[in-house]
């Protein structure tokens, strides 16, 4: 269960990063 709450949050990240960049 833990994996998957990281998992969700690093892909979340991802598409902040991407639009803010």
């Amino acid at each position: 269960m833990i994996g998957t709450i990281i998992m969700a949050l690093s892909i979340i990240v991802m598409l902040v990063a991407n639009i803010l960049s």
